[in-house]
């Protein structure tokens, strides 16, 4: 790093730390008390995700629902790819009106989904506009020229855009994470790179986000966070307006792709929220690749160098990382072992955790199911709570969703009794509150009796159980806390769970 942009980089740094004390955008909005859990309904429309908040987040006690970027983008004719879901990721304006729909239908779901107390976070692109070699017309209908830096909708001209007098690459693309400025004021993947030193690039990134605020969203996952000063984010957050109107700073959220070399620390954006720690999918995927999830207790968070947990999001997947085909993840499309590792996000407190929802796809650009003429498809839901169509809907399976209610149950209690066959079958008790018992091996049967720390009596296995009734597996714990756990190497789930809210009530 030249000796210029060094300095440049610890002036940013040592600003970005001088936040206003009095505000913590840390702290999650949750309208629910107790739970945590955030599920990302990833391109669903916003009446699809009013309905789910009522009928099933709500009930199920989901902390927060994220949707996709609410504000207009470019439209991507590619037919083979069914408008990718990249598009989304390309403003126009900031306009509500996607394919999700309107600003009537946003501001509908946000109520309906706020009544039933799920808070609502929005995904948001503010590093960026649309790609410089296309021009066109956005999912609003307003035009916009690329190549131009121009859209007339936000009066954004090239005047409020980084160019060859900020950033130094002959593509003025990033070429390398290894220079703090390169990364910060060149375009990412060639959108146009908004200029966050300008006072007019603030001033409109500010009026849309508190209109989002007025239409009661409670939080924002900040998209290419790690591209952005954060001093430049922190004057642009500092001037939000409290969410609910209460007393409470919106919850903020960074995505940061962790790269090697990189010179971008994550814990600049701590004192302006939290970071999407992608890394913990992947290495708790590595470990049950290996065989090796007995270091699950000695070798995880911070022991295997993690952030605080008080400074991070973690999640299994995402649109990204389940895509990423250098660093495979387990996806939907294994069900089992992806049951296993959400049981595990959501057993083990650290950090706060999100769940994903996607659909499935064939090519990694493709966008969500659709109807004949493009517009998105609905998310149908059968008699036995499955959704059709192409959606996934992994947040409504047994191994996710009940485990939501299990971390609920188990808030504040720590891990205890830990048992493993010293390869990929474990147990743990969170303190008298929780047991979870999981076999992830391959032709080998889980039949041991193991310490669960609960109180005796019988719980209902509230992995196996149809819905929330205990038609599932019964486990009798002993006056000792022993019970006897079963879990085949071919059974339909690699888990078992109970709690002190499961407790069998023979009805």
């Amino acid at each position: 790093m030249a000796p210029i942009e060094r300095t440049v980089f610890i002036i940013y740094t040592v600003l970005a730390f001088k936040v206003a004390e009095s505000f913590n955008y840390q702290t999650q909005v949750c309208l629910r008390s107790g739970t945590d859990v955030i599920v990302q309904l990833f391109e669903w429309k916003w009446k699809d995700v009013a309905e789910e908040c009522e009928n099933f987040l709500g009930p199920n006690h989901f902390c927060a629902v994220q949707v996709s970027p609410p504000n207009e983008n470019r439209i991507i004719s590619n037919s083979t790819h069914n408008r990718p879901w990249v598009e989304r990721y390309e403003p126009v304006s900031y306009k509500i009106q996607t394919r999700s729909g309107n600003e009537s239908e946003f501001r509908d779901m946000i109520s309906r989904c706020n009544r039933v107390k799920v808070s609502v976070y929005a995904d948001i692109v503010i590093n960026h506009m649309t790609d410089v070699n296309h021009h066109g017309y956005g999912t609003g209908g307003s035009i916009y020229h690329g190549e131009q830096r121009t859209y007339p909708a936000v009066s954004y001209s090239g005047w409020d855009f980084h160019d060859s007098l900020h950033c130094h690459t002959k593509s003025l693309n990033v070429e390398t994470n290894t220079n703090v400025v390169e990364v910060r004021n060149c375009q990412l993947d060639g959108k146009a790179d908004l200029n966050h030193e300008k006072s007019f690039v603030q001033d409109s990134i500010v009026t849309y986000l508190n209109v989002l605020i007025d239409l009661g969203v409670s939080g924002f996952r900040i998209a290419s966070a790690k591209y952005m000063w954060p001093q430049q984010l922190t004057s642009i957050f500092d001037r939000l307006k409290n969410v609910n109107g209460g007393s409470a700073r919106p919850f903020l959220y960074h995505e940061f792709d962790e790269k090697a070399g990189d010179v971008i620390q994550m814990s600049e954006y701590f004192p302006i929220g939290r970071a999407e720690y992608d890394n913990y999918g992947k290495e708790l995927t590595k470990l049950i690749r290996n065989r090796n999830l007995e270091s699950f207790k000695t070798n995880w968070g911070t022991a295997r160098g993690f952030p605080s947990p008080g400074n991070i999001v973690t999640f299994i997947d995402d649109q990204i990382s389940q895509r990423d085909s250098l660093h495979p993840v387990f996806t939907h499309a294994d069900r089992k072992m992806y049951e296993v590792l959400n049981a595990l996000l959501l057993a083990y407190h650290y950090g706060i955790p999100r769940v994903f929802s996607g659909y499935s796809y064939s090519h990694v650009w493709d966008g969500p199911p659709h109807n004949g003429y493009m517009s998105t498809a609905d998310v149908n839901v059968n008699s036995y709570g499955d959704c059709q169509g192409g959606w996934t809907c992994e947040h409504r399976w047994n191994a996710i969703y009940k485990m939501v209610k299990f971390r609920e149950a188990t808030q504040g209690a720590s891990l205890h009794y830990w048992w493993t066959n010293h390869a990929n079958q474990i147990s743990f008790s969170l303190g008298s509150k929780g047991f979870i018992a999981i076999n992830s091996e391959s032709g080998i049967n889980l039949d041991s009796y193991l310490q669960t720390g609960l109180p005796s009596g019988t719980y209902c296995d509230v992995i196996s159980g149809s819905h929330n009734d205990c038609s599932g597996k019964h486990i009798s714990v002993r006056n000792d806390g022993l019970a006897r756990i079963t879990i085949p190497y071919n059974a339909h789930s690699a888990v078992i769970a109970i709690h002190v809210g499961s407790r069998y009530t023979g009805k």
